[in-house]
């Protein structure tokens, strides 16, 4: 569960004052009701204060609002459930944070009461509010979100191209549009359109070679636009970057390089390396389980909705 509120400890560190005893005022203004509970604009605003000091409540922002809404509706749920954080782990969730992010007992004492909290009064609020959130949340995906190996493999090979190492031996070919060592603003505009024209023709499967004879200024090119075999290293780093990203029989986008644009077709590939799957397995792991875990999560809040009477009553 620590893990969960990490973030929220930090964001409760930097809240602007606030107190944590503030109740609605009589004939305060309602901005929607939750299975018979209010939420008036302090609740709204102390709820901002939560989420971002910076954001401004002169307007209620209806997503904000929905936002509120969902926190009430995971309260009601940890009230219903009999959820308890107990004293033990509000003081548990505090070290760790402290070890964390390596902040003296001290330096967060003097933090939480910059920001007018007293200490009591903040181990209250992560008791009843924060903490409660989390735990509730943690008791509905710990232990119903499972990543299989197959998964892992499956996402790995789905994904190869952000293992790739290096692409090993590549035969390239290239079209070049030459310019004068500085081209005017005209020049340069006229060149990339011109780029852009014959990169729209490839894309709509012009043949390359056949465009590398028409346009291609390379003094030393092939009538094919051959442009030769290239091992790690030997290309510049932007060429190589860009050609690490291709496919078989793909074609970079204009690369502006010294002597002009260049667009470059990969013809083939030989020898090519990836990082193996055993040494990025854990973080592919780490991956699937939070795409699941927030895919459960909004499953599950959902379900809250739906089972729940809630009226919005701002305009």
């Amino acid at each position: 569960m620590t893990r969960l509120v990490f973030s929220a400890l930090l964001l409760v560190c930097l809240l602007p004052p606030v107190s944590v005893s503030a109740g609605p005022a009589e004939g305060e203004r309602v901005l929607a009701v939750v299975n018979g509970e209010k939420i008036t604009l302090s609740d709204y605003r102390r709820f901002l204060l939560k989420v971002d000091p910076s954001l401004t409540s002169a307007r209620v922002d209806e997503g904000l609002l929905k936002k509120a809404v969902e926190e009430k509706l995971i309260l009601q749920e940890a009230s219903r459930k009999g959820v308890r954080v107990s004293d033990q782990e509000v003081e548990t969730s505090i070290r760790e944070f402290l070890k964390e992010h390596r902040i003296s007992e001290a330096e967060f004492e003097k933090k939480i009461r910059s920001q007018g909290m007293s200490l009591s009064d903040y181990r209250r609020w992560l008791k009843e509010d924060t903490l409660v959130l989390a735990k509730t949340a943690g008791r509905e995906l710990n232990g119903k979100t499972v990543v299989g190996e197959q998964e892992e493999r499956d996402y790995y090979e789905r994904n190869r191209d952000l293992y790739r190492q290096w692409q090993g031996a590549v035969q390239l070919k290239a079209i070049l549009l030459t310019f004068h060592s500085r081209p005017s603003a005209a020049e340069a505009t006229y060149m990339e359109l011109k780029a852009m024209k014959i990169a729209d023709e490839l894309s709509r499967g012009e043949s390359f070679e056949k465009l590398a004879s028409l346009y291609s200024e390379d003094p030393a090119k092939k009538a094919d636009g051959g442009f030769g075999e290239f091992r790690e290293g030997e290309l510049i780093p932007t060429v190589e970057k860009a050609i690490l990203s291709l496919r078989e029989g793909g074609v970079s986008n204009p690369l502006w390089l010294n002597e002009g644009l260049y667009i470059f077709r990969l013809t083939s590939r030989e020898g090519e390396r990836f990082t193996p799957f055993e040494s990025v397995r854990a973080a592919i792991g780490g991956i699937l389980l939070k795409q699941k875990r927030d895919e459960q999560y909004s499953a599950w809040v959902r379900s809250l909705w739906e089972k729940s009477d809630i009226t919005f009553t701002v305009q």
